[in-house]
């Protein structure tokens, strides 16, 4: 959307991000969260109304009434296709839920999710704090993004549509996902800038999560722990300070190797996979 190659990208959006999350710590990471939280909210909830109100789409009641839309309204998946039923029902609610694990939603709590419970004033405070998460993230937040999805089966309904519509989109970003943002071609000027701030913020927050999140393991289960037990505080600040700065370099050297977003979660659920039996344990009070 600005013109920036993959490079670029990462360049401003992680010496932005490194800046305040190595100055800030956890404090400045818990803060910038829960402010681009509530902007990627907003302006995907502006987009999904202005784009829902498009003369094309109709509606809430003409979308969901389209011969495109209506037969992918259904909670379950048909059930005598199981091309359908074992991927989209059967794998995720059997298996997938406790056999792999996922940074901040792998059985039994952990990850960045535990470290922010553990920072907690109180357990009250942290039960409150992860149920307001749970409710926003998995409840309230996917919404928008999904009508936004729903009305491009409408206005793009098949990759042929959306290759005639762009046609300077290269062959290898065709795809189903490229929906999204070409639905958000039609937003005006003023909307398109908050939903690109929206979109931004949930990559540096995402970022700044993990950083933090990756540099106190650091410091603490290797550098404090096997190299240098008396370290004071100010060398432990500034060896997480190294360590947020060397994440974001690394990181950064392995995203221009990824093609897509889908081969970083391949990567992120192969390394994970067949840990999530030993974490459920370990969550449930297991030694």
């Amino acid at each position: 959307m600005l013109g920036l190659n993959a490079w670029q990208t990462l360049l401003f959006i992680g010496v932005v991000t490194v800046f305040y999350s190595a100055l800030g710590g956890l404090k400045g990471v818990l803060l910038t969260d829960f402010f681009q939280f509530f902007l990627a909210l907003a302006g995907a909830i502006g987009a999904a109304y202005f784009i829902v109100g498009l003369p094309e789409v109709g509606g809430l009641e003409a979308l969901f009434q389209h011969e495109e839309v209506a037969g992918k309204l259904a909670f379950f998946p048909d059930f005598n296709d199981p091309n359908l039923y074992i991927p989209l029902f059967l794998m995720p609610i059997a298996i997938q839920w406790w056999a792999t694990w996922y940074p901040g939603a792998e059985p039994g709590g952990g990850g960045y999710i535990a470290q922010r419970m553990l920072a907690a004033k109180s357990e009250g405070h942290a039960l409150g704090a992860t149920l307001f998460f749970n409710v926003a993230h998995y409840a309230l937040r996917p919404w928008p993004w999904i009508l936004i999805a729903l009305a491009s089966l409408i206005v793009f309904p098949s990759l042929e549509a959306l290759q005639s519509a762009f046609p300077h989109i290269p062959a290898d970003k065709l795809g189903d996902d490229l929906a999204y943002s070409a639905m958000l071609t039609f937003l005006p000027a003023g909307l398109l800038g908050l939903v690109l701030a929206s979109l931004i913020a949930a990559v540096m927050s995402t970022l700044s999560t993990h950083l933090n999140w990756g540099a106190s393991y650091f410091v603490y289960d290797v550098y404090q722990r096997f190299l240098h037990p008396e370290a004071s505080e100010g060398q432990l600040v500034r060896v997480g300070r190294l360590t947020t700065l060397s994440l974001m370099l690394l990181a950064g050297i392995i995203a221009l190797f990824l093609q897509n977003a889908l081969e970083a979660f391949q990567l992120l659920l192969q390394v994970g996979a067949g840990t999530g039996s030993f974490l459920s344990y370990a969550g449930f009070g297991g030694e």
